[in-house]
């Protein structure tokens, strides 16, 4: 399956299918593909319709163009397409399931037994289904969570508190922003608070609570390189 958009609409002809009349458009898309593609009116194509199809060779006419076809997963009510209930098919499932297993059972006429089996079949679909739901409503609520900007509080929470860090680690201020931009590069993948996450900016600020801070370790190792160095022998 390929997709490009439709650039021309050379005509159309009519032709008798196998049920009502079709109509074979022929059309041009924006990869060069020119060919038939069978619909129930003349005018179902408008330029720069977008269209996912394939092609098949055709010796009698054009390049037949096939259309994807779309899933069918809805019903037509009130004059409208709604979406079709997936407790509908459960309910099916569970009495195909049922039937099928009092016939492996040589007992298909026990109208009650059979029932029976089928709500405890369509009892445990319910609780899958329910269990998916809650499943993808904490999946939603996650990542609405992980995607939520720092706040103007904990800006200010950090900042104050990286101030103190800082200043107590008696390096100076350029090389312990030097520092802290790259533990944020390579824990965060950010380089200043502004561009981090709600949830990013609770775990830095832990970090820099904690009396075994990943970011104070580094500190207190650059530190102890730089008095080394000064060291006269």
């Amino acid at each position: 399956m390929t997709k490009w958009k439709i650039v021309k609409i050379h005509g159309s002809r009519e032709r008798q299918g196998t049920n009502w009349p079709m109509f074979a458009i022929k059309i041009e898309m924006e990869n060069w593909d020119v060919g038939e593609v069978n619909k129930k009116t003349s005018d179902a194509f408008k330029v720069w319709d977008e269209l996912e199809y394939e092609t098949k060779n055709d010796e009698k006419y054009w390049m037949k163009i096939i259309e994807k076809k779309k899933e069918q997963n809805n019903q037509k009510k009130n004059g409208s397409w709604q979406q079709e209930d997936p407790k509908v098919k459960m309910i099916w499932f569970a009495l195909s399931y049922a039937k099928d297993l009092r016939s492996w059972q040589g007992d298909t006429a026990n109208m009650e037994k059979l029932l029976s089996q089928a709500d405890s079949m369509f009892a445990w679909m319910l609780l899958q289904l329910d269990f998916l739901k809650k499943l993808e409503k904490d999946v939603v609520q996650s990542a609405t969570k992980q995607s939520e900007p720092i706040t103007d509080s904990q800006v200010k929470y950090l900042h104050g508190l990286w101030n103190e860090i800082a200043i107590d680690s008696w390096i100076p201020m350029d090389e312990c922003d030097k520092i802290r931009r790259q533990f944020m590069k390579d824990k965060f993948g950010v380089e200043t608070s502004k561009d981090m996450t709600k949830e990013q900016a609770s775990k830095f600020i832990e970090d820099l609570k904690s009396s075994d801070s990943e970011l104070k370790k580094l500190l207190i190792g650059s530190k102890k390189k730089a008095d080394d160095d000064w060291l006269p022998f």
